[in-house]
């Protein structure tokens, strides 16, 4: 029998693959680094945070408040001097930011699984190398509030 979480998690996942198409999960969103540039160009990780109980206790059920750490990473195919392409890129990710955002909050329950999905802050736009070569990242924190069965 799986768990609300593992529901939750995948219903994460399916939602950010359906709005974000072009995008490849990456194998280890934990550790940036240690993915291959391949999944890096234009990638996206779930990262499961902490997680704390929230005391609403409901029959059989107990209720958890967790913090996903969505990540998004866009490859910068461009020179440092070059401002246009690098604005286009940095809006883009943004833009990506803001179509995950607005389908959280149409459909908050995660396909009925949990009480609310609400994203409560991001990182910005970060720019790091890695592996030799330039990434703008934003992570994205989506608190997640649900019941866990406990029968």
């Amino acid at each position: 029998m799986s768990t609300k979480i593992t529901a939750i998690h995948d219903a994460i996942v399916s939602r950010i693959h359906s709005n974000l198409s072009s995008y490849l999960q990456l194998p280890n969103p934990y550790i940036l680094e240690e993915n291959p540039q391949s999944y890096l160009k234009l990638g996206f990780g779930v990262a499961v945070g902490d997680g704390e109980r929230t005391d609403r206790v409901i029959g059989c059920q107990v209720s958890w408040k967790r913090t996903f750490i969505v990540t998004l990473v866009n490859y910068v195919t461009t020179t440092d001097s070059n401002t246009t392409i690098r604005e286009n890129i940095a809006k883009s990710i943004l833009e990506d930011h803001f179509t995950l955002l607005k389908q959280f909050e149409k459909a908050a329950s995660l396909s009925n699984n949990a009480i609310d999905a609400i994203v409560v802050a991001d990182s910005g736009i970060k720019f790091a190398i890695i592996q030799g070569s330039p990434y703008f990242i934003v992570e994205i924190q989506l608190e997640v509030e649900y019941l866990e069965d406990l029968t």
